[in-house]
């Protein structure tokens, strides 16, 4: 589909310390907006000064609209969203700076894969002063959204590890069918989990955006970098503690795979409804192989011929971390016994 017309919704609130560098970048691309929606949250410093100013000198509209109310982020890119006329639509916060080939280089993997729903692009990342911090976005978002319990429900954490809503872009008339955003979760989670029901995800991991840390960023509030080394310290033995916050997820799982379930069919939404459906069998059966492994041995055994281990994070640890805890109960004769009887009465339905 050439010739795709394309929106930027900007949302903004008393941004006037780093907007103008991201605004130069927006006039700056290889590819030029068709228009910029942009959402003012209130701002009380020179945000909407700056922002008429500089709509005055680019060739391509922009429409401002300073909210009566404060919406808060994820309200305000709703309210911009519903706004842009364009049929791919790029997210923008004021903060950042966009490489100069960042639409062009996105709406090229639009045009290249007509089922490409959602689009993403890696990010390097720079200070308040814009000095570069050597460390990829990527590597950040990783470690963020598996310490968040994502991973519950979205199959994609893996294969598509950089979700912030300023790297990507999506097709207009999919993301008008999943509004609105709920209250309690985030503008950028909510189209990661969602979207990627309705049609394909793309990644292309090239830096076409440098993604500033600055203090008072909304999801690295204070020091970005102590709160990194802690998602990466629980990043790295998330087979320990991933599956016991499945309990506290159950109902939130399962609200998310009803409304998979009433989404028209594709193959996209056949892939998200396997994913959540095994982790309702696999998440459960990890806790029971963990209490007496030779009780449920079999469960072991089982979940490892399905593949299911192998279709989540850290695979061989968890494998060998539900093993060994099951081994560990298997010497404690009150646990077995314990188990033993409680398997009995399921099998014989002893009331």
């Amino acid at each position: 589909m050439p010739n795709q017309k394309i929106s930027i919704a900007l949302c903004t609130f008393n941004g006037e310390r780093f907007l103008q560098e991201q605004l130069d970048s927006l006039a700056a691309q290889t590819r030029l907006p068709d228009e910029v929606v942009v959402g003012d949250d209130g701002s009380a410093d020179r945000t909407l000064e700056i922002l008429e100013a500089w709509a005055k000198t680019v060739p391509f509209p922009v429409k401002i609209q300073k909210n009566e109310h404060s919406l808060g982020p994820a309200k305000n890119f709703e309210a911009a969203i519903l706004r842009c006329s364009g049929d791919i639509i790029f997210l923008c916060d004021q903060d950042d700076v966009w490489g100069p080939e960042k639409i062009q280089k996105m709406t090229a993997a639009f045009e290249k894969d007509p089922e490409a729903g959602l689009v993403f692009c890696y990010a390097a990342t720079i200070g308040g002063n814009g000095e570069p911090l050597g460390i990829s976005r990527a590597e950040i978002s990783r470690a963020q959204i598996i310490c968040s319990g994502w991973p519950l429900i979205s199959p994609f954490c893996r294969k598509h590890d950089n979700p912030p809503g300023c790297c990507s872009a999506f097709r207009s008339e999919l993301v008008k069918r999943i509004l609105p955003i709920p209250h309690n979760m985030p503008h950028d989670t909510f189209f990661f989990l969602y979207l990627p029901a309705l049609g394909k995800t793309v990644t292309l991991r090239e830096n076409l955006i440098r993604y500033r840390f600055h203090g008072n960023n909304v999801s690295f509030w204070g020091n970005w970098h102590q709160t990194f080394l802690e998602h990466q310290k629980m990043e790295r033995t998330s087979y320990r503690w991933l599956h016991g916050i499945y309990f506290n997820w159950e109902e939130r799982i399962q609200e998310f795979l009803d409304w998979l379930r009433a989404q028209p069919e594709s193959k996209y939404r056949a892939q998200c409804v396997r994913y959540v459906r095994g982790n309702q069998i696999h998440y459960p059966n990890r806790l029971r192989i963990q209490r007496n492994a030779v009780i449920f041995f079999p469960l072991w055994l089982l979940e490892i011929v399905s593949g299911r281990y192998f279709r989540r994070l850290q695979p061989v640890r968890s494998i060998f971390y539900d093993l060994g805890l099951g081994l560990l109960n298997t010497v404690n004769p009150r646990k077995s016994v314990s188990e033993i009887r409680n398997l009995a009465m399921k099998v014989f339905k002893r009331k």
